[in-house]
């Protein structure tokens, strides 16, 4: 299928019929929740985009995740008042925003704070989340020595792309 406009301007139908330059099919948000969502104890759903037509991306959204353990369910993003919106039509799903810092996502009313690792983590911010009772994850960790000391050290989720070998 050869379209262009926005991504989020296509329906489900539209978007099974893309295919990715290796010849695979992009599974809608949808199908990926229903098949996934009460597989895994939490999934982190990364929005990306801008706030223009904010309504209207936080419907489909909505739409897609259906009601079904949305508490295993967690948005983070860039557009906030997309994800702000969904939080209030489906208030059981957690959010966290790629603003920095603690102090900014409790502003907003995040649930979570999402921290590179490299950069934003520090054991005062770690301590500031907890203070503020929001979840702590910390992202892109691939070092396997800094994915122990993460592990041993805190509670928190890490997510990583880090492949472990048996």
């Amino acid at each position: 299928m050869n379209k262009k406009g926005n991504f989020y301007s296509f329906n489900s139908n539209e978007v099974e019929k893309f295919r990715l330059p290796n010849g695979e099919r992009i599974m809608t948000l949808q199908k990926f929740c229903r098949l996934y969502l009460q597989r895994f104890t939490l999934i982190y759903l990364d929005i990306k985009g801008d706030n223009g037509d904010f309504k209207r991306k936080a419907e489909n959204i909505c739409r897609a995740i259906g009601k079904e353990k949305l508490n295993r369910l967690v948005l983070i993003g860039t557009p906030w008042r997309v994800i702000k919106t969904v939080k209030k039509y489906q208030p059981r799903v957690n959010i966290g925003f790629e603003q920095k810092g603690a102090i900014a996502n409790f502003l907003l009313g995040a649930d979570t704070v999402s921290l590179y690792h490299k950069y934003e983590f520090s054991y005062a911010e770690y301590k500031l989340a907890k203070f503020l009772k929001l979840d702590v994850v910390i992202w892109t960790v691939n070092d396997l020595k800094v994915l122990k000391e993460f592990a041993n050290n805190y509670r928190l989720t890490i997510l990583t792309d880090l492949t472990m070998k048996k």
